[in-house]
């Protein structure tokens, strides 16, 4: 059965009527087409043979009455002249018998002109010699002899012979033209009953077909009206469960980053941050299936390391793991290249969904990841990514139900662990979409195998090195108007914004903005869309007709209509981007700093910082903070500073002296750079030490390596503000 509701409505097409009305049409013209081939084969036989049959035949008796009258007529007057004229004759008879004779179709008639012909030329010596009599002048033995009653039986049986060709040509052109009416008779009957099967073909087919499609028509209709509504009401609901959830999660970060928070007011704002993260999930969730459905998901390939993208994505299940007791193991194929083109966030997301789920649903045991390669050529490498669990195991009539959207293994399920069902429907949708396969395996009471396979085009580390230099630099210090008509929802932004360094101006709708874009010249402008008197969507289109540099303000929509439609109203409407509520601190600093790139504003740039997500774990640092005093963890970072700098000193000349002491004090630093730069949340200082420290374990400090090291030493150096903006003193 259809999961399409709308197909329950759908009427069917009549094709069993129009099966039987093409066979009745394709009968009608086979009748048609043979009647009408045997009535001309016929009507051609009568005209190219028997009508000459009878007209030659009736003028061979006319010559041949002529020749016999002038023979006659010599006899009984003894002219000569009488002779000649039956010389000229003669000839022209024997032309026209040559001509019945290529006329005659019929059997009996060739038997009958073989007589013709004997009896012609025996009469025509009779005549001759009778002729040559009359000549020498003995007209009694020229008598005698065309009396002789041989002679006149001939000419009897020649006459007879003729008279029968005649009539039995006739007799077929009377009979064929009576088969001809009757196969008209029996065409004009056929092209009557096609008439009347067209009729029933009108009331079988085209009536029902017309109706189908009206029906369809409607049904169409009705499925439109149906998806329209369903995207209203999700618009709706995503918005008004995103902007309360907006000051619940941002409130919660931000207390979550405030030091003087004791041990059980830490945890209770960690149960607010984890339980607004399952509500957002949930939404996101909503909002994706609502892409997939419409078909407007888009892949965004770019280079990533397969390292951090594991180590990312293990870390952030592993702290819930380890509450329950989990161990987490990873098993990575080490004939991996490592370095691949694809879109990590989609990656991500399925990955993080088979690990949410094996941790959500195992109670005792381990979680264990396994990447293995599956195959390789020069470009592509196909992996097989495996998630598998101690759990519970599912039974084997629900696993195939699983990848299907809205399905879990068990109702009580949604009771006890919450939950869509679209996690795996999705993930399912985005491998595919990778033109990869999902699938697993299970065994109740013993565990669960899910798995992903796909293949990845290779990348190299110079590709992650020109990615990282197209990011946009991170941004301090620039001066925005804050369009927002909720108080709430005002003061987390001016909070988030504020650390930043950034300078805040609000205006409560859009009536106040474009007042405040007019009169002041700001870097950036935040607009919410749905605010009293004047919307976000019409407060851009006013500033976009201001004149001189204001128009030309970049304008980020900052709200919580978030589907793909809505979007793009946005951009129409002349904003330069969006950001999604609830609002998180470093998606807000990656969308402002990409807005601000490369513009000429009041604030600072730090150039060479890269995008927060990319270099920087927030969350990580705070941590370390929330345990270290600021001067402390101001020392540790300089330390980190100089530590990296020295390396990258060693490794650019052991690039060119390659000498062995060297490669071993290298070797020690990075290892301890790599530590040191995970503890403060610096994951791609970390991971370019990891890689400078596999190299010269390898015996090969490339070129590419250092680079990669090179981009990444000046973070801790922008690791320092957060310091400061964050604990509000110069430490």
């Amino acid at each position: 059965m259809s999961d399409d509701p709308s197909e329950s409505f759908v009427p069917r097409f009549p094709v069993r009527a129009v099966l039987i009305a093409v066979a009745a049409m394709l009968i009608i013209a086979v009748v048609s087409g043979a009647t009408t081939w045997v009535v001309s084969k016929r009507l051609r036989t009568i005209t190219s043979s028997q009508l000459t049959v009878l007209t030659t035949s009736e003028r061979v008796q006319h010559l041949s009455d002529t020749a016999e009258l002038a023979v006659d007529a010599a006899v009984a007057t003894g002219n000569p002249a009488y002779a000649r004229r039956y010389l000229d004759v003669q000839p022209r008879l024997r032309g026209a018998l040559r001509i019945l004779r290529e006329a005659i179709q019929l059997s009996e008639n060739r038997a009958t002109f073989m007589l013709v012909e004997q009896a012609e030329n025996q009469i025509a010596k009779q005549q001759i010699k009778a002729l040559k009599l009359v000549t020498n002048g003995q007209r009694e033995d020229a008598l005698r002899l065309v009396q002789e009653p041989d002679y006149l039986e001939l000419e009897r049986a020649y006459r007879s012979a003729l008279t029968r060709i005649g009539e039995r040509s006739r007799s077929f052109v009377a009979a064929t033209q009576e088969e001809a009416n009757r196969y008209l008779a029996i065409n004009l009957a056929t092209s009557l009953a096609a008439l009347l099967l067209l009729g029933v073909a009108w009331a079988l087919v085209v009536r029902p077909a017309r109706q189908w499609a009206r029906q369809l028509a409607e049904a169409r209709s009705r499925a439109e009206n149906a998806t329209r509504a369903k995207s209203d009401f999700l618009a709706v609901m995503s918005h008004e469960i995103r902007t309360p959830l907006n000051s619940i999660i941002g409130f919660a970060d931000l207390l979550s980053e405030d030091s003087s928070l004791l041990v059980q007011q830490r945890k209770k704002v960690g149960m607010i941050q984890n339980a607004g993260a399952m509500l957002l999930t949930v939404v996101n969730d909503l909002l994706d299936f609502s892409k997939i459905e419409a078909g407007r998901v888009e892949l965004s390939p770019h280079p990533f390391a397969l390292a951090t993208f594991i180590d990312n994505a293990v870390s952030i299940v592993r702290s819930s793991a380890e509450l329950k007791g989990l161990a987490v193991r990873v098993e990575v194929d080490p004939r991996l290249t490592g370095f691949y083109f694809a879109d990590e966030s989609r990656l991500r997301q399925v990955l993080l969904n088979l690990l949410n789920n094996a941790v959500k649903f195992t109670a005792t045991g381990s979680i264990t990841l396994d990447v293995a390669r599956v195959r390789a050529d020069e470009n592509v490498e196909d992996m097989r990514v495996t998630v598998t669990d101690t759990g519970p195991g599912i039974a084997p009539d629900r696993q195939a139900m699983l990848f299907q959207p809205f399905v879990q293994a068990d109702a009580s399920i949604t009771r006890r662990y919450g939950g869509t069902g679209l996690g795996l429907s999705i993930s399912k949708t985005l491998i595919e979409l990778m033109n990869g396969r999902v699938g697993l395996s299970s065994t109740p009471n013993e565990g669960s195998s899910f798995w992903f396979e796909v293949g990845l085009p290779i990348a190299s580390r110079d590709d992650l090195i020109k990615e990282a230099e197209q990011l946009p630099p991170e941004v301090f210090g620039a001066r925005i108007l804050l369009v927002e008509d909720l108080p709430m929802n005002q003061e987390l932004a001016k909070a988030i914004l504020g650390r930043a360094g950034h300078k805040i101006d609000v205006a409560g709708d859009g009536i106040a903005a474009v007042r405040a874009a007019s009169s002041t010249l700001y870097d950036l402008i935040l607009m919410d869309i749905q605010m009293p008197r004047m919307d976000g969507i019409t407060a851009t289109r006013r500033i976009r007709e201001l004149p001189g540099a204001a128009s030309g303000t970049p304008i980020l929509a900052m709200t919580a209509n978030v589907l793909p439609a809505q979007i793009r109203e946005f951009l129409d409407a002349g904003m330069d981007g969006h950001i999604g509520k609830p609002i998180r601190p470093v998606e807000l600093h990656s969308a402002i700093a990409g807005a601000l790139a490369g513009r000429s504003f009041g604030g600072n740039v730090a150039p060479d910082s890269r995008e927060t997500s990319i270099w920087f774990d927030r969350a990580v640092f705070q941590e370390v903070k929330a345990m270290l005093p600021p001067a402390r963890l101001r020392r540790h970072v300089e330390g980190l500073i100089a530590e990296t700098s020295e390396t990258l000193r060693a490794a650019e000349e052991a690039t060119q002296t390659e000498r062995s002491t060297d490669q071993e004090k290298i070797g020690a630093a990075a290892h301890r750079i790599i530590s040191q730069a995970g503890m403060l949340g610096l994951i791609r200082l970390s991971n370019a030490a990891r890689d400078l420290e596999d190299a010269v374990r390898e015996g090969s400090v490339s070129e590419a390596v250092v680079e990669l090291f090179r981009v990444a030493a000046r973070d801790p150096e922008f690791a320092l503000p957060a310091i400061e903006s964050e604990d509000g003193a110069d430490a």
